[in-house]
């Protein structure tokens, strides 16, 4: 459970005349049987003010989902289960209340955004028909009144032509548009609390920014406290008040959100830091944290973070260190944090010259006036009456060993140009020509070797992972559809890269890896040596 010094952070964290709407005490959550656990969340303890913003930050399966999730009574029982603490919300234990009780205070009172939004979507109800019952059931409203705040609901997170668009279906809006929608399900009942469990993650970058303007405008509106998950510190460094940096299913730091950024106490958060692009350094690479993710099967008692950490010493093998307070608001768990913040922070490497200009070599890969259209039918006889241009004469070649970035906003044609590449769609006109060889209409073995040579890594893993499968089974399908290799030699290769992606041997007869699904999903792909 919490110590004193946690105990005197949090309470400096929320301020004079602040009270805390939620508080979280010595959370420890574990999945699997006794003796055999996941030990997912450790010893986790934070408060939340009225209106405060506090960012959980750390890489995938840190514990980060897993902590919001039960606060919500959203994991499974079994295989999970609370093993100890409070979650207090006005004073009353979310933990120790019956379903019943819960279901009224998830969604009124505490509401939750998704990475996916489909997830808290039924592709089958239209837009309207979903907002209107999430009022119905909390708020109590008739049917006209549930829709008219349902439609108030979605010009406030801008979605243009809210009457007409309350009528269609989740299928029928962009990922930006479906973000927007799952917020305004989230807000509709005006909860006290917000939790975004990393909303933006699948967005690109200018839908990202007005996805998070959005949310900080209705906080400011609405007046609601927020919990933001995320792994990128440098998104949630401009509009969160507090961050806590978790790691191995324990928070390691967690401080106001400038003293974060310019103190910073534990190497693990240093290494976040170092992680993050410059744009004013030219010819620097990034600085990754070494070492493999940590093994949360193991018991939490000792620091989970002392196998990549550069000022490790014998201690931090036999023991797990504390939180401590640092300053007011900032607490760290690192035995030499002292020594750590007088450090100075390394530098991104860099390069001493520009690289050498490679001499000119054939194109592996040459797209030439690549067009992809997809038509618009109407009637019952389903007559063309038009087109969407997804990809509109696109050319461009990638030399052997070469990368090359397409870049755009949602809806510009990357992931189509992509998928035609590949042969998942087909191409209107244009070439697709690989060492030599036009496969823009390819069909049957064609179609098989080029898959064979040319691989793609999903934006969402369950694209092309079958959750009744283990992950060894995932990786290894390739190579027996494509008859690569013996029974002996497969298993070899799937091991070798496990080990390439950090996960590790035992995962291997794993069917759920959750945060970590994208892994397989990546390394399924090198399988064949594409």
């Amino acid at each position: 459970m919490m110590g004193a010094d946690t105990l005197a952070v949090d309470s400096a964290a929320k301020g004079i005349g602040q009270q805390a709407v939620l508080s979280v005490q010595g959370l420890s959550v574990e999945f699997g049987p006794s003796g055999n656990s996941i030990y997912a969340v450790n010893d986790v303890s934070f408060d939340l003010a009225e209106g405060e913003s506090l960012a959980i930050v750390g890489e995938s399966g840190s514990g980060k989902s897993v902590t919001v999730q039960t606060l919500m009574g959203l994991i499974r029982k079994p295989p999970g289960r609370v093993t100890a603490g409070r979650t207090l919300f006005r004073g009353r234990d979310l933990l120790a209340m019956p379903d019943s009780e819960l279901r009224q205070i998830r969604g009124r009172d505490i509401a939750m955004i998704f990475q996916d939004p489909m997830s808290s979507l039924n592709p089958v109800l239209t837009i309207g028909l979903q907002l209107a019952e999430a009022l119905r059931e909390h708020q109590g409203l008739n049917e006209a009144e549930a829709e008219r705040q349902a439609l108030d609901m979605l010009d406030l997170v801008g979605i243009a032509n809210a009457p007409q668009r309350m009528r269609a279906f989740p299928h029928q809006f962009s990922g930006g548009q479906l973000q927007r929608i799952s917020i305004a399900m989230a807000l509709v009942c005006k909860p006290s609390i917000l939790i975004a469990d990393e909303p933006t993650t699948a967005l690109d970058v200018t839908i990202q920014a007005q996805i998070v303007e959005l949310v900080v405008r209705l906080q400011k509106q609405l007046g609601m406290a927020i919990i933001w998950i995320s792994h990128d510190l440098s998104l949630v460094a401009g509009f969160v008040d507090r961050v806590a940096v978790m790691y191995a299913g324990s928070i390691v730091e967690q401080a106001p959100v400038d003293e974060l950024f310019s103190a910073t106490t534990h190497p693990y958060t240093i290494g976040l830091l170092n992680s993050i692009p410059s744009l004013t350094a030219a010819n620097t690479r990034l600085m990754p944290i070494k070492g493999a993710p940590p093994n949360v099967s193991l018991p939490p008692t000792f620091c989970a973070f002392a196998p990549r950490c550069d000022y490790a010493e014998a201690r931090c093998s036999e023991q797990k260190p504390p939180l401590e307070a640092v300053s007011a608001g900032h607490a760290t768990a690192c035995w030499r944090w002292r020594e750590v913040a007088r450090l100075p922070r390394a530098k991104a490497a860099a390069s001493s010259a520009a690289p050498a200009a490679a001499p000119r070599q054939e194109p592996l890969l040459v797209v030439s006036d690549l067009k992809v259209h997809f038509p618009i039918r109407r009637g019952v006889l389903r007559r063309q009456i038009g087109a969407v241009h997804a990809v509109d004469g696109v050319s461009f070649e990638v030399l052997r060993g070469e990368t090359l970035a397409l870049v755009g906003e949602s809806g510009c044609g990357k992931s189509t140009t992509g998928r035609a590449v590949l042969g998942l769609a087909r191409p209107s006109t244009g070439s697709v020509v690989f060492e030599g060889r036009d496969y823009a209409g390819a069909t049957g073995d064609e179609l098989k070797q080029r898959r064979r040579d040319m691989q793609m890594v999903f934006q969402n893993p369950f694209g092309s992972l079958n959750p009744r499968m283990t992950v060894g089974r995932i990786i290894g399908e390739g190579l027996r559809a494509q008859n690569i290799g013996t029974r002996a030699t497969r298993d070899a290769r799937v091991s070798e890269l496990l080990a390439l992606v950090g996960l590790r041997e035992a995962l291997r007869n794993r069917a759920d890896l959750g945060a970590r699904r994208l892994h397989p999903g990546a390394d399924r792909q090198p399988a064949r040596r594409p």
